[in-house]
């Protein structure tokens, strides 16, 4: 189920031409219709106060193999960021079943005043904000890239609107 708020509205196009140009150019990894990544597990739409001193949680689903093998994942390796690199790498990490498939996934949660300004471009001071609305051809999926070789200990996390 695609999450609908007004980010989505404004980020569309933006997030449509980005994710083009960057499977054109760099060879991302994209799997349509399977979701890989939850950004605040068990939540939609994922709401997120940028005021918060919390943290959010952001899980890589197991079940994935062909893609990428959640248990040989190095955490510290993992960095949810944008094109330009400016990137946070998560606080702490834990094995948790999140989507009650039978198979452990991967939940990160990273510092939520370490990630606003990440977002600075889209939260406007009366917002929460929200992460990730959904990409209309992935299916039920926050949005996620895979870039490296085939290391996936090379995952990054990726926000709509900020690729390339």
């Amino acid at each position: 189920m695609l999450c609908n708020n007004h980010f989505e509205r404004k980020l569309t196009i933006l997030m449509i031409l980005s994710l083009t140009l960057m499977t054109l150019l760099m060879g991302v990894a994209f799997a349509a219709g399977e979701k890989f990544v939850d950004v605040k597990p068990g939540s939609c739409p994922n709401a997120v106060n940028f005021n918060s001193r919390g943290v959010l949680p952001v899980a890589l689903l197991s079940g994935n193999d062909d893609i990428f093998e959640v248990d040989e994942i190095d955490p510290n390796s993992v960095r949810f960021g944008r094109a330009d690199n400016m990137t946070v790498a998560p606080l702490r990490w834990h094995m948790e079943d999140v989507n009650f498939d039978g198979e452990m996934d991967l939940v990160m949660h990273f510092s939520i005043p370490e990630l606003k300004p990440l977002f600075a471009p889209i939260i406007e001071d009366d917002d929460d904000g929200y992460v990730a609305a959904g990409i209309s051809f992935m299916a039920d999926g926050d949005s996620f890239a895979y870039v490296g070789d085939d290391d996936a200990s090379g995952l990054w996390l990726k926000i709509p609107g900020f690729k390339n």
